[in-house]
């Protein structure tokens, strides 16, 4: 990409924030521990990743001599969120040596490491370290998160499990415990796609697709307990999505020959647009069998019973029990419930849920009524007590 220079200066005012400028602030000299070859580097990058470990490890020692103990599934989880937070980083890493540049003379070089050639002795004894090491740093991880989803519906008893794997399942609602694994999954794909593809339009489009699949997918499940982070990460992907279709217009095309990759792309066109009309007419599809075949108003009925019945458990458990299982509500939930008891409120007693006019309805069967909490409770506790609310 041919940046103009207003976005050239900006990116080298975000040069400090890496993890190179920050040893170098340090004044941490890698290079004379390592050297300056290929393999040396190489070698660095791959141990680097190894640091939580001998940290807790040196830590360990220390804790030994003072009589304490690590608590190992505390520490399992510290170790499992600096991996989660730095994951892109450490897919970046192990595969920095695919992510290549043709130069005019027709020759490849590496983007990461610009005096080294692809395909050189010096490349082909570097390429099984980083092999190695993308499985087992990120292979190995993401198995032992994808063990951890498998395992959580059934472990989440258990005080040690939750604390070992704290990391999965903190500040995500409880039916998306296994959206971490996906959000592995997508900074993976995004290291991949830098890496396995070497022209740029390739690359860009790759990104782009990947970002938008996971976009869509966050907006429509969204995993957080707290509203605000939802919009957030969605507000962030859909930034970097724009970057991404805007940085097509500064492709060099000077150095670059788009000609060889026309072909594909509209053969890609060509397989998407039918993929996506078979997806259309495959909902449209379900949504009348569901309609007119299915018989919507027995799943409607059925639905309605058992809600009913989880109600009728509620009304009695005791107050303390009620209070007390409601304290542990997330804000997601707390807004899930309280949309729940506006439909009920509209579509049963043909009330307005509230006078706000945010959450007012359109109810054709009554005359325009407001309810409030205190009816509400005074209604229920009298049917509870005449017994009305069972008989209906």
């Amino acid at each position: 990409l041919k940046w103009p220079p207003l976005m050239t200066d900006f990116f080298v005012l975000l040069e400090p924030f890496g993890w190179q400028s920050m040893l170098s602030f340090l004044e941490l000299k890698h290079e004379c521990a390592f050297g300056s070859s290929l393999m040396a580097l190489v070698t660095r990058d791959v141990l680097l990743p190894l640091l939580p470990f001998v940290n807790f490890a040196i830590l360990g020692i220390f804790a030994r001599a003072v009589k304490r103990r690590l608590h190992l599934p505390y520490v399992a989880n510290v170790i499992a969120c600096a991996y989660l937070g730095l994951f892109v980083n450490l897919a970046s890493l192990v595969v920095s040596l695919f992510p290549t540049e043709e130069m005019p003379n027709g020759k490849i070089f590496l983007r990461h490491h610009p005096s080294v050639e692809m395909d050189s002795h010096e490349w082909v004894q570097a390429v099984p370290i980083t092999i190695v090491a993308a499985t087992f740093y990120c292979g190995g991880f993401l198995a032992y998160t994808a063990t951890a989803v498998r395992l959580a519906p059934r472990r989440a008893h258990s005080q040690a499990f939750m604390e070992q794997f704290d990391y999965l399942i903190s500040d995500i609602q409880p039916q998306c415990y296994w959206w971490n694994l996906v959000d592995l999954l997508y900074s993976f794909g995004l290291a991949l796609a830098q890496a396995l593809a070497s022209n740029v339009f390739v690359q860009i489009y790759l990104t782009m697709l990947i970002i938008l699949v996971m976009l869509l997918l966050e907006v429509h499940v969204a995993p957080s307990v707290h509203p605000t982070v939802n919009t957030v990460n969605a507000a962030i992907k859909l930034t970097l999505f724009i970057i991404m279709a805007f940085s097509t217009a500064f492709v060099d095309f000077e150095t670059i020959d788009i000609q060889p990759h026309r072909r594909p792309f509209a053969i890609l066109l060509l397989v998407l647009c039918p993929l996506v009309a078979l997806l259309t007419l495959a909902t449209v599809a379900r949504a009348l069998y569901k309609r007119y075949v299915q018989r919507q108003e027995l799943i409607a009925v059925k639905a309605a019973c058992m809600s009913r019945s989880a109600m009728l458990h509620i009304a009695v458990l005791s107050e303390k029990a009620l209070l007390g299982q409601a304290a542990h509500l997330s804000d997601s939930e707390i807004g899930v419930l309280r949309e729940c008891n506006d439909m009920l409120e509209a579509l049963f007693f043909s009330r307005q849920p509230s006078a706000s006019i945010w959450r007012q309805r359109i109810i054709p069967t009554g005359s325009y009524e407001v309810s409030h909490p205190s009816m509400r409770s005074k209604e229920a506790l009298i049917a509870l007590a005449t017994s009305e609310l069972q008989k209906q």
